[in-house]
């Protein structure tokens, strides 16, 4: 079926809910542990190859960011919680610089087109376990957006005053984007790919601007509880809602995952 509007992706998305990537891959790959395995992006890659060509093309055509992310349990099992910050992209220093609004300045700016989080439980060590346990596109609201002004402004200030950038957000924020070498006390010393332009020093950390954890925690956290109320976060009441037993857990996720596995090794 030809996808066309943003709606028929979110739909086409939810239905992954509660599916590990086992079950996924056999409806996408002849080969599902060469999917699972070919990448650490493994589930991104996964829920992209669902999202077909005519998808992804109705998603950028709305400027809407898909976004797969994962989730960990806590409490001994009875809730989960957000695992990581998001990355979004490269700052460019001199466009953060020259900017006043962070509606201006990409790739913040990106997320006012929409964002579609992916949400996937990564709490075993055999990725074709993992299942998907909520999807919700995600527009700042006014009270997200002045947070996100907020810490804008506070990069913008520090990139003016000539100080090199640490963590200093709330909602959103900086973080390091290359594999080390940049060494604070020395930038000029530094290794090259961890160095990038500044308007004001010689030379200035790769960093990226990220969404987060507790900011992404929290559009999980209201998109839940807008679907199943109270406790948004807790197992119990978040398992049924995308059709597992209320006491689902790793070893519930293995053994479906090993069942799908062990039937695409026989029909071999």
């Amino acid at each position: 079926m030809s996808l066309t509007t943003v709606a028929e992706v979110l739909w086409e998305v939810q239905a992954l809910h509660g599916r590990t990537a086992a079950e996924i891959s056999q409806r996408t790959h002849a080969d599902a542990r060469q999917a699972i395995e070919r990448s650490k992006a493994a589930m991104s890659d996964l829920v992209r190859d669902v999202l077909d060509g005519d998808a992804m093309a109705v998603l950028r055509r709305h400027a809407v960011d898909l976004r797969v992310t994962p989730v960990r349990l806590v409490d001994e099992g009875e809730h989960i919680s957000q695992r990581e910050r998001v990355v979004l992209a490269d700052v460019d220093y001199d466009r953060t610089a020259g900017t006043t609004s962070w509606a201006d300045d990409d790739p913040l700016a990106t997320l006012l087109g929409g964002t579609l989080f992916v949400w996937y439980l990564r709490d075993m060590d055999d990725r074709a376990a993992y299942p998907v346990v909520w999807s919700h596109l995600w527009h700042p609201d006014a009270d997200q957006a002045r947070r996100i002004q907020a810490d804008h402004a506070r990069v913008r200030d520090r990139i003016a005053a000539g100080e090199h950038l640490t963590a200093v957000g709330s909602f959103v924020d900086t973080c390091p984007r290359h594999g080390g070498g940049f060494d604070r006390a020395d930038p000029q010393g530094s290794d090259p790919g961890s160095l990038t332009e500044h308007p004001v020093l010689p030379g200035a950390e790769r960093r990226a601007w990220t969404l987060k954890r507790p900011a992404v925690e929290e559009v999980l956290r209201r998109s839940v509880r807008g679907a199943v109320g109270a406790d948004p976060l807790r197992t119990a009441v978040l398992f049924p809602a995308i059709g597992l037993d209320a006491a689902a857990d790793v070893g519930t996720f293995r053994r479906r995952s090993a069942d799908v596995l062990g039937a695409l090794e026989d029909a071999l």
